[in-house]
């Protein structure tokens, strides 16, 4: 069964020039039940994910990550990597917060990116990573910071809605 194993993720892995990734086609070879890898190789979107990655012929990275979808897969293949030392550890919480951020201002009309990207920028994401430096920066307090920022756009869409009424009386 190991063997099977260790020639499925050699198969999967394997760029087109036959490349891969030693120390993940060592950590998944050696996991303590082949079986289990067999069907997670079979099965998962992570799976599929790395073999997608092992194939582009780019070093992975999490820049490379940064500009996938930042969904499950995403999260479990960089875990998975980070765990196995391919990619160095980061505050992934922060570095979360700073991506939903990028997107989240590319799709806001240039006054309300204007006027929210200081404020993002110089209050929450400058907080959270003082925060982050001292190693208090959870899942929670990313959230939080998350919500901060919808609720400052919301706060202007009333200001400006109250200011444009006013000019109507």
């Amino acid at each position: 069964m190991r063997c099977a194993a260790s020639g499925r993720v050699n198969d999967l892995l394997a760029g087109e020039d036959g490349q891969l990734v030693p120390a993940l086609a060592q950590a998944l070879a050696a996991a303590p039940r082949p079986r289990s890898v067999l069907k997670w190789l079979h099965e998962s979107p992570s799976a599929r994910l790395l073999a997608a990655l092992s194939a582009s012929h780019t070093e992975i990275t999490h820049e490379l990550l940064d500009d996938l979808p930042q969904d499950q897969t995403t999260r479990r293949v960089r875990d998975l990597l980070v765990h196995i030392q391919i990619l160095p550890r980061r505050q992934e919480h922060l570095n979360q917060l700073e991506l939903w951020f990028r997107n989240a201002a590319k799709d806001l009309p240039t006054a309300h990116a204007e006027f929210i990207r200081p404020f993002a920028e110089w209050f929450v994401i400058r907080g959270a990573r003082r925060r982050a430096a001292r190693g208090r920066y959870s899942y929670g307090a990313a959230a939080r910071d998350r919500n901060e920022i919808p609720a400052a756009i919301e706060f202007q869409l009333a200001g400006l809605s109250q200011r444009l009424l006013s000019f109507r009386v």
